[in-house]
């Protein structure tokens, strides 16, 4: 019960979602797009990094609200843990932005005559920020609504299911 135990959970769990959960944005976008995918194209991870730095900097902030306050019932458990969502959200989704480009089926992408889609995700994000920081909040009103309802939901009935699995547990003990 460390203070810092939030920076454990956040960056081992948004690892781990990381390798599963890139592939699955690969294969999502070849169905939406009609691309034949094969077996090639999802061992070269395309958009791992941005996808991984998004992951670990939202369950990292999540987890610190989380798992760093004692709620005295379920209302205030779903109010701190979607604001935590939507904040997590706001904050990451720039990375989310460019993990949408580098997974874009797009062998280029041309900005100001240069194909950003080859560059790293701090390069990317450095050069659309100054010219023209709003893009990179494209998307950013529907993810956040989607993790504001998510993140409030799915924390409150996972804690109230980890007090049901310790009150059983205790109950065996005695």
């Amino acid at each position: 019960h460390k203070w810092y135990n939030f920076l454990i959970i956040g960056t081992t769990s948004g690892t781990i979602q990381t390798t599963i959960d890139n592939q699955i944005e690969i294969i999502k976008k070849s169905f939406m797009k009609r691309k034949k995918i094969n077996f090639e194209n999802l061992l070269k991870f395309k958009g791992f990094m941005p996808t991984l730095y998004r992951n670990v900097i939202f369950v990292n902030v999540l987890s610190s609200v989380c798992y760093n306050f004692d709620f005295k019932d379920n209302k205030e458990k779903f109010i701190y843990s979607s604001f935590a969502g939507l904040t997590a959200s706001i904050i990451t989704q720039p990375f989310d932005y460019v993990k949408t480009l580098k997974q874009s089926h797009k062998k280029e992408i041309i900005h100001n005559t240069q194909n950003i889609k080859k560059l790293n995700t701090f390069k990317i994000l450095s050069i659309l920020y100054k010219d023209n920081p709003k893009i990179l909040f494209t998307g950013g009103l529907i993810r956040g609504s989607l993790s504001f309802c998510s993140m409030g939901i799915g924390f409150t009935i996972f804690s109230n299911l980890l007090n049901i699995n310790e009150n059983k547990l205790c109950k065996e003990k005695n």
